[in-house]
């Protein structure tokens, strides 16, 4: 695991949707929408300067474009846990949970323990594709034992 040795310029918390991304910027302190395509993506990095740190939470995979597009720029990149970062927010008294809450949320995550957030490292491909096939005979395998449980019933 990697971390990062000095502390970011800004951290960008990302809260991740199928076609949307919220993203609060700490330097500007302000919510941006983005399009949850590349091009957007590409943009939007391509602007960014000094040290970054960018937050996001696992999202059931609507977060992979972005995290690949941040890994090409060389933006460092954390994906939060989710169960710590709701913590996390339920710390500050916060009970209401909009795209724009959570990604402040996220980045004031990153601001405050950026020490001990490890970086996202992608995996090498042919790992990723041995991952997607041991997942796939997992449900293989639950799927016959429901079929072999089907035929003994009445």
């Amino acid at each position: 695991m990697t971390f990062l040795q000095e502390a970011p310029s800004r951290v960008l918390g990302f809260d991740v949707a199928q076609d949307t991304i919220a993203v609060f910027d700490s330097a500007q302190g302000k919510v941006l929408t983005l399009t949850n395509s590349p091009s957007a993506l590409r943009k939007f990095i391509a602007g960014l300067e000094g040290s970054c740190l960018a937050v996001c939470e696992p999202t059931g995979g609507h977060e992979g474009l972005l995290i690949r597009e941040l890994t090409a720029a060389g933006v460092p990149c954390h994906r939060a846990d989710t169960l710590k970062t709701k913590a996390f927010l339920r710390s500050f008294g916060t009970l209401a949970k909009t795209d724009a809450i959570d990604a402040r949320a996220l980045a004031l995550y990153g601001l405050e323990r950026w020490k001990g957030l490890a970086l996202f490292t992608p995996a090498a491909r042919e790992q990723a594709h041995l991952t997607a096939l041991v997942l796939r005979r997992q449900d293989l395998v639950a799927l016959q034992v429901a079929e072999t449980n089907r035929l003994k019933a009445p």
